[in-house]
C-alpha cells in the first residue's frame, strides 16, 4: 500500500513539478535576416494586449501588437509606407486610446493616436505644417488630457496640450518670446493637484519652475528659486510625490546650495528648500522614492559620496541613511524600486562593483542581497520588474529573478541562450502570466521573448554534466550525498514541487550531504551552481 502510494504521489509530484518549469519561448520570429528589435524598445500594455516596436526586415521600424501567441504578434499600421521607420515612441494611454509620437514620412515627427487597429491608427494633429517635425516629447496624462513639449517652427519648443482631436491640441503658452533663441525647453512634466508642474526658461529668469492648469493664463512661473543666475536657473527636476507634496532638486545659487531637495505646496511661498545637505557643493540629490511613509534618495554631503539619504520632509529629519560605499566614495545608488515592502536597487560599495542591493528604510536593513558577479567585476542590475511574489530583473544580460533572499536569487537564463543574452534588452513588460523582453538568444539575433511565470522558480534543464555531479543513494529516506568533481564556488539548491527553495549548502570538499528528511515524500529538484552560475539540473525522490 505505501509502495503504490508512493508511485501515485510521485506521478502526481512529476506532474506538478514539469508544470513549475519556467517555459522561455521566442514570441515571433518577426525578421528571420536579422534583429527585429534593435534600439532597445520600450513596451507599453493596453487594453490587455503588449504594443512595442519592430521590423520585419520589410516594413521598417514600425507599430506592432501582441496578444502572447505567435498569431497574435501582427503589425498594426504600415505608419511610414515601405522600408522606411515611423520609428513611434513615448507612449501613454488616454481616454481609452494610445498616443506617441511618430513620422509617417509625409509630415514629420507628430502626435499619433492608435485604438490598436490600422484604421483607428492616425496622425492627430501635423503641429509643425509640411515634412518637418514638431517632435513631441515628455507626453504626460492628467485629466484626460496630454501634455507635451513641441514645436511649431513658430513659437519654437513650448508646451502643448490635447484632448486628442486635431482642434482640441493647442500652444498653452509662449513661454520665451526673445527673438534671438524663442524655446524654453519645458520638461520633467508631472501631474500634482490637477495641474502640470515643469521647468522651461523664459530668457529672463533662467530654468526654473513653472505650473500649468492647461490655459495660458493658468501657465506661470511658480518660483524663480536660483536669483543669482539669470542664464541658467535652478534646473528642477526628479519630482517625486511624498506627504501630499511636490518634492524635487534644485539649485538655488551656482556656487553651493546646488542640487539641494525642496518641496513645493503648489505655492510661491510653500516652495521651500528641505535641507542644505552639501552647503560648499552640489549635492547631487536624484533618484527620490517613497517606502513606509518616508523618501528615500541619493545625495552628497561632501564628507560620504554620493549615498542613500532619509526624509520625513522636515530638516531634521532628512539625514544620511547609510554610507555604503565608506568614506568619500560613492555607491552611486539607482534605479530605486518598490517590491515587498523595501526598495530594491543597484549600488557600489566600492568592493563587489555595481550588485543587487535592497533596503528596508534602516540602516542595518540596508544590505547587498546578492553579489551576482562575484569577485569578477558589476552586474549592473537593472529593468527591476515586481510580477506576483518575484522581483524579476537584468543582470550580465542575462534574466534574474529573486524572492528578496540571498538565496532565492538565481539566473532564469534558457540553456541554449547566447552570450549577449539580455544585452539589447531595454525593459521589461508584464502581461498575464508571462514577462516579455528583447533577448539575442539561440540564432535569431534581437527579438521578444517571453517567459511564462506560472512557475516563477522553476529549475532549467542539462544535458551535460562536465563537472561530474552524482547524487546518491536516490530515492532515499531524506539523506542525499552529491560528489562535484568541482568545489570552488560551487553551491546545491534544492526546490520543492512547487518551486519553492528548501535547502541551500556550499559545496564540500569531498561529499556534500543533504538533508530533507523533515519534507514529505515525493520529487525535489537539485540544481547545482558555478560561480552562482547553474551548471547542472536532477531530480531526487524521498520515499
Amino acid at each position: 500500500m505505501k509502495k503504490q502510494f508512493t508511485l501515485l504521489m510521485t506521478l502526481a509530484l512529476l506532474h506538478m513539478t514539469k508544470a513549475q518549469t519556467p517555459t522561455f519561448s521566442l514570441l515571433k520570429d518577426i525578421n528571420p535576416t536579422g534583429a527585429s528589435t534593435s534600439g532597445n524598445r520600450d513596451f507599453t500594455d493596453y487594453n490587455g494586449k503588449m504594443y512595442f516596436v519592430a521590423t520585419d526586415g520589410v516594413h521598417g521600424g514600425e507599430l506592432w501588437v501582441t496578444n502572447g501567441t505567435t498569431a497574435g504578434t501582427q503589425l498594426v499600421k504600415d505608419i511610414n509606407a515601405g522600408s522606411a521607420d515611423s520609428n513611434p515612441d513615448y507612449f501613454v494611454v488616454c481616454n481609452g486610446k494610445m498616443y506617441f509620437n511618430a513620422n509617417d514620412g509625409i509630415h514629420g515627427s507628430e502626435l499619433w493616436t492608435s485604438d490598436g487597429t490600422a484604421a483607428g491608427t492616425h496622425l492627430v494633429k501635423d503641429i509643425k505644417v509640411g515634412y518637418n517635425d514638431s517632435y513631441p516629447t515628455q507626453l504626460t496624462v492628467m485629466n484626460n488630457k496630454i501634455y507635451f513639449s513641441a514645436d511649431d517652427s513658430v513659437h519654437a519648443i513650448e508646451p502643448w496640450v490635447s484632448d486628442g482631436t486635431t482642434a482640441g491640441t493647442q500652444l498653452i503658452l509662449d513661454i520665451n518670446q526673445d527673438m534671438s533663441y524663442q524655446n524654453s525647453f519645458p520638461g520633467y512634466f508631472t501631474a500634482y493637484n490637477n495641474k502640470i508642474y515643469f521647468q522651461a526658461n523664459d530668457q529672463i529668469h533662467g530654468t526654473e519652475l513653472w505650473v500649468t492648469d492647461g490655459t495660458g493664463g493658468g501657465t506661470i512661473l511658480l518660483k524663480d528659486i536660483n536669483t543669482t543666475s539669470s542664464s541658467s536657473g535652478s534646473d528642477p527636476m526628479e519630482f517625486c510625490l511624498f506627504n501630499s507634496k511636490l518634492f524635487f532638486k534644485a539649485d538655488a545659487s551656482n556656487s553651493g546650495n546646488e542640487g539641494e531637495l525642496w518641496m513645493t505646496d503648489g505655492t510661491t511661498g510653500g516652495t521651500v528648500l528641505v535641507k542644505n545637505i552639501y552647503p560648499a557643493g552640489d549635492a547631487q540629490s536624484e533618484h527620490l522614492r517613497v517606502l513606509n511613509g518616508k523618501l528615500y534618495f541619493m545625495a552628497i554631503d561632501g564628507v560620504n559620496g554620493q549615498e542613500l539619504w532619509t526624509s520625513d520632509g522636515t530638516t531634521a529629519g532628512t539625514v544620511l541613511l547609510k554610507d555604503i560605499n565608506p568614506g568619500s566614495g560613492s555607491s552611486h545608488g539607482d534605479l530605486f524600486t518598490l517590491f515587498k515592502n523595501k526598495l530594491y536597487f543597484q549600488a557600489d560599495d566600492g568592493t563587489n562593483g555595481n550588485e543587487l542591493w535592497v533596503t528596508d528604510g534602516t540602516a542595518g536593513g540596508t544590505v547587498l542581497l546578492k553579489d551576482i558577479n562575484a569577485g569578477v567585476g558589476d552586474s549592473y542590475p537593472a529593468y527591476f520588474t515586481p510580477f506576483g511574489s518575484r522581483l524579476f530583473f537584468k543582470a550580465n544580460s542575462d534574466l534574474w529573478v529573486t524572492n528578496g533572499t540571498a538565496i532565492g536569487t538565481f539566473s532564469l537564463a534558457p540553456t541554449s541562450a547566447n552570450s549577449d543574452g539580455l544585452g539589447c534588452a531595454a525593459s521589461f513588460c508584464t502581461l498575464d502570466s508571462s514577462i516579455y523582453f528583447n533577448a539575442d538568444y539561440d540564432t535569431h539575433n534581437c527579438e521578444v521573448w517571453k517567459l511564462d511565470t506560472a512557475a516563477t522558480v522553476g529549475i532549467r534543464s542539462y544535458t551535460e554534466n562536465k563537472y561530474n555531479v552524482t547524487v546518491y543513494p536516490n530515492p532515499s529516506n531524506g539523506i542525499f550525498n552529491l560528489q562535484v568533481s568541482e568545489n570552488q564556488n560551487v553551491h546545491i539548491e534544492v526546490y520543492n514541487s512547487l518551486g519553492q527553495l528548501i535547502l541551500f549548502k556550499n559545496a564540500e570538499l569531498n561529499i556534500t550531504q543533504l538533508n530533507i528528511r523533515d519534507f514529505m515524500d515525493g520529487i525535489y529538484n537539485i540544481r547545482v551552481l558555478k560561480n552562482n552560475e547553474p551548471v547542472y539540473q536532477t531530480k531526487i525522490l524521498k520515499e
